[in-house]
């Protein structure tokens, strides 16, 4: 996408750092209740995980977390990926992007891109 190439300036509410003591804390309780993958469609976690804050919550957007991962994946639509690489404190490969063609479109699913994605990188669902 050609807004990776640019958008190298990040604005975010915390410091990386207090981002990265927060998914600790997410890593810690899942490995407390066996879970390796959580996947959060709220906008306050996406938000409190990542830094990601758009009012783009009526479409398919999400947090994804693997126990031992270093980031939190985010999971948005090409319109929105803007806000997410400038929001977010994450890897821009980290920022995962849909493309708008899922949009309304039977029977594609945004999702379904996302299983396909979650698959990839290797994560058993």
């Amino acid at each position: 996408m050609v807004l990776e190439n640019y958008l190298k300036i990040r604005i975010m509410d915390f410091t990386k750092e207090e981002y990265k003591q927060r998914l600790k804390k997410v890593q810690k309780m899942m490995q407390d209740k066996g879970i390796e993958l959580l996947i959060s469609h709220d906008t306050n976690n996406l938000n409190y995980l990542t830094g990601y804050d758009a009012w783009s919550f009526y479409y398919a957007q999400c947090a994804i977390v693997h126990v031992d991962a270093d980031e939190p994946l985010c999971f948005v639509r090409a319109q929105d990926a803007g806000g997410a690489y400038i929001k977010t404190y994450l890897k821009n490969e980290n920022v995962i992007v849909y493309d708008e063609s899922y949009i309304h479109t039977w029977p594609r699913h945004p999702y379904d891109y996302l299983v396909q994605i979650i698959k990839e990188i290797g994560y058993e669902i």
